[in-house]
């Protein structure tokens, strides 16, 4: 196993006696000889998942560099799974980790990796994905535990396991509905009243036109910053929001890093930040006219209109 052989170098080449001497003195969830160790190694057979999980703890635990156990322990069951899912039933969990109505249990108490601990491991999205940093913010549940889980159930009824989970993380990456839906707060100034507002393209376009100088202005955000402090800010709501977002560590940290390449994976907030620094007005022309001409910013920091050839 090519993955094992680089978390052994990671550990420095222990030899198999000493790693099989290391597991019987450590707290691990089994036991294993040389002889074990090697043909797990050279891929002899089907080796047990704690016996795998054993060496890659102990491995781990032999590491000069840091490494996360728990990464480890997601990355190396994936790998075993897909090497060895027949002898555990396919795509079935270990029976050691499933209960008699098939739920995720630990059979066995104690400090150590059971196959239990491994299963809830994985079922925690934040080892897969970032979670928006909105959704740690104190609140008020509108619904109880209890609801949510009569509620989702027939939703998973409804709409099918994997479309389920794909929706569930894009909620948990920001992609849930909130009282302000969009990244940019308004209010738009309108070249006529009977204009009608299609926010979609307006906040894409705005989007779009704040990426293009972010990519090709460099220190954009620092320059706009300290435009942004020095500009009068009229609108008591505006500002409000402004002071709140900034307030957040993590929304400043993330508006820091925008760029074209980081823009997806920014919160709304992040994103609404962004536009804080940088925008001073938005202008909204008739629906009939270019797309260029349909939405004009007007920016705390003049464009540059520097050509580097």
């Amino acid at each position: 196993m090519a993955a094992l052989e680089e978390l052994h170098a990671a550990a420095g080449y222990p030899s198999l006696r000493g790693m099989s001497k290391s597991i019987a003195e450590g707290d691990y969830p089994a036991t294993a000889s040389h002889e074990s160790i090697r043909s797990v190694f050279i891929g002899q057979g089907k080796p047990r998942w704690e016996t795998v999980q054993t060496i890659v703890m102990m491995l781990v635990d032999s590491c000069t560099s840091i490494r996360n156990p728990e990464v480890e322990i997601v990355r190396f069951i994936r790998l075993w799974r897909a090497a060895f899912g027949d002898a555990i039933g396919g795509d079935r969990a270990p029976d050691s980790v499933r209960g008699e109505e098939g739920a995720f249990i630990d059979e066995e108490e104690g400090d150590g990796w059971t196959a239990g601990k491994v299963a809830m491991l994985m079922m925690n999205p934040v080892n897969a994905i970032e979670i928006d940093p909105t959704l740690a913010l104190p609140h008020e549940p509108i619904i109880s535990a209890e609801d949510w889980v009569k509620v989702n159930q027939r939703l998973v009824a409804e709409l099918g396991e994997e479309r389920y989970l794909r929706k569930l993380l894009e909620i948990l990456q920001g992609g849930y509905l909130c009282g302000d839906s969009s990244p940019y707060w308004g209010p738009f100034i309108l070249d006529d009243d009977s204009i009608e507002i299609d926010e979609e393209f307006v906040h894409e376009r705005i989007s779009k036109m704040v990426i293009s100088r972010l990519d090709s202005e460099p220190a954009l955000l620092a320059r706009a910053v300290a435009g942004r402090y020095a500009a009068e800010v009229r609108d008591p709501d505006r500002l409000a929001d402004f002071e709140s977002l900034e307030a957040n560590p993590i929304f400043v940290r993330e508006a820091m890093m925008a760029s074209g390449d980081t823009w997806e994976s920014i919160s709304k907030s992040g994103r609404r930040l962004v536009f804080h620094y940088l925008i001073d007005e938005v202008y909204l022309g008739a629906n009939c006219l270019p797309e260029e001409e349909r939405v004009r910013v007007e920016w705390y920091i003049p464009e540059s209109r520097v050509k580097l050839d």
